[in-house]
């Protein structure tokens, strides 16, 4: 059926990460797509060739980690 098409969650978080370039917390990839496991996503994107980096991030509350896509174009 045409149309019936539906994404895993692992493809939104393909898609937020990667295509439009989000940086997400663990907390916001399992709030958004309903992931209980981010670190798994993560894992299973870094093992399919993307490379997805994490950052320790200072907030009022102590630190958090990010996760974004960073493309071989533009490694830092």
């Amino acid at each position: 059926m045409k149309g019936d098409y539906r994404m895993t969650k692992y493809q939104k978080a393909y898609d937020a990460l990667v295509n439009k370039g989000y940086e997400l917390t663990s907390k916001q990839i399992s709030a958004r797509f309903g992931i209980a496991n981010p670190r798994d996503v993560v894992y299973s994107l870094r093992n399919n060739g993307f490379n997805i980096v994490r950052e320790t991030v200072e907030t009022r509350n102590g630190t958090t980690t990010k996760y974004r896509y960073v493309s071989s174009k533009k490694k830092r």
